[in-house]
């Protein structure tokens, strides 16, 4: 899932709610401090204690999600830092990316970076009002530029799909 730039409690509580119904106990977190920070209060709230946290070094790091009301959720989180790597054919392939047709049917990780990154909808978030969101046409234009340090996408093995 994706964290909104400008988090609200309402899709915080989406995602809360998204981890609470899913079978995994391991939660892996690529975010900054203060979507970390948003996400973690949603956690507390909702008194989640039953996962394993695994969390990029920018939030487990961060000190006020250090606080005591936060170590039942939170206690055993495992944190890691990645060295800074250039990946020379991520940019084209992901200028290249196009949600399918068929919003049905597309790739549901694609469907909400391009939600997100447009701040539009392809038309099947049923929670979503058809005003409060512009729709989107799905021939939105991704620049090379914008993946530089607010996106990062994890595949088991990227480097296939990256050469074609």
């Amino acid at each position: 899932m994706v964290i909104p730039k400008v988090p609200s409690q309402r899709r915080m509580k989406h995602i809360v709610d998204t981890i609470r119904g899913s079978t995994a106990r391991v939660v892996v977190t690529f975010a900054i401090s203060q979507d970390a920070r948003a996400l973690m209060e949603e956690v507390v709230r909702q008194n989640i204690t039953d996962r394993q946290w695994i969390a990029s070094e920018a939030w487990v790091t961060y000190s006020t999600l250090s606080s005591p009301k936060n170590l039942p959720s939170l206690a055993g989180t495992i944190g890691f830092a990645l060295k800074k790597a250039v990946i020379p054919s991520l940019g084209p392939f992901l200028t290249r990316l196009r949600p399918d047709g068929d919003y049905q049917k597309s790739d549901p990780f694609l469907r909400e970076l391009w939600e997100e990154m447009f701040g539009c909808s392809l038309g099947i978030d049923l929670s979503m009002t058809p005003s409060s969101r512009r729709q989107c046409t799905g021939s939105e234009v991704i620049g090379e530029g914008e993946f530089t340090t607010n996106a990062l996408f994890l595949c088991p093995d990227p480097f296939p799909m990256l050469s074609q």
